[in-house]
């Protein structure tokens, strides 16, 4: 009996352990806007990681769900096409294309986020692990 609850106890502790580290892991990703949301990879300068949905109206909303949509779609396509493409070259050219509709959708997030009144930013090196914190891994610099 003692070593079934010593079995009991240590299954718990590792689940519990291994629920944390899954858990931690959802924290990594782009500096303001993360990578995921709607607008993926676009924050509003000082609200932080893409909550900038609760500054819109139900049809603003809207509005960017469309447009979301209809990004998914063409990346959906554009994702088929490259797992079946056979050689490198087609699934590079493919790539390509996944990264310039990615900008291009961006833009058309910011476009319409700054219609509404939103200041918009862009890019990387505005989160925690910002530029400053190049080259020196998570941890940043030390000394």
């Amino acid at each position: 009996m003692k070593k079934m609850n010593l079995k009991i106890a240590l299954a718990a502790l590792l689940f519990a352990v291994g629920t944390l580290g899954l858990s931690a892991q959802g924290m990594r990703g782009g500096g303001n806007g993360g990578n995921g949301g709607l607008g993926g990879g676009i924050g509003i300068g000082g609200t932080g990681c893409g909550t900038y949905t609760s500054l819109l109206t139900a049809d603003q909303q809207a509005q960017l769900l469309e447009l979301n949509v209809a990004f998914q779609a063409d990346m959906l396509e554009l994702a088929t096409a490259r797992l079946a493409a056979t050689t490198v070259a087609a699934k590079l050219e493919i790539f390509q294309l996944m990264n310039a509709l990615r900008v291009e959708h961006q833009a058309q997030v910011k476009t319409l986020l700054e219609s509404f009144g939103i200041t918009v930013t862009t890019g990387t090196g505005t989160g925690t692990r910002g530029s400053g914190m190049t080259g020196t891994g998570r941890r940043g610099r030390r000394g």
